[in-house]
């Protein structure tokens, strides 16, 4: 085999492999690349196929999916640590929000443009937000 032949054959990858190797389903790589998330595939038709590149593009999303980004956010977010540094980036945009559980299941998210209630008055709002899932009265704030 020659070099490049070599090098095609280790950097191919079929939507079953590439889904494989990233830990998602080939319908989430799909919808990641009609989302815009990850490149089209090389190729065209049954001859298409995927890269290194598609694959840690793929990986990139899955990563900060779990850290909690929305995928409007990632689509913003710079490809890389270079270019973060050197972008001068606005406020936080209305998908970064902080989480705090309320019950197993259900969660209070607070958008950070708007600024952070401090801990005793989240802690509040949590008890508050309990007792009325619960079905209990709450008392009034004086």
């Amino acid at each position: 085999m020659k070099m490049k032949e070599k090098i095609r054959k280790r950097l191919s990858l079929s939507l079953a492999e590439l889904a494989e190797k990233a830990g998602i389903s080939t319908r989430t790589v799909r919808f990641y690349i009609q989302q815009k998330l990850i490149s089209r595939p090389t190729g065209i038709g049954r001859g298409s196929h995927y890269t290194t590149l598609h694959l840690q593009q793929a990986q990139r999303v899955v990563k900060l999916q779990r850290s909690g980004m929305t995928l409007n956010a990632i689509r913003r977010a710079p490809k890389n640590r270079k270019m973060a540094m050197l972008r001068h980036l606005p406020p936080a945009p209305p998908e970064l929000l902080v989480r705090a559980p309320i019950m197993r299941g259900i969660y209070l998210e607070v958008d950070a443009n708007i600024g952070l209630p401090t801990p005793t008055v989240m802690n509040r709002i949590g008890r508050v937000c309990r007792r009325i899932l619960l079905g209990k009265r709450v008392k009034r704030a004086k």
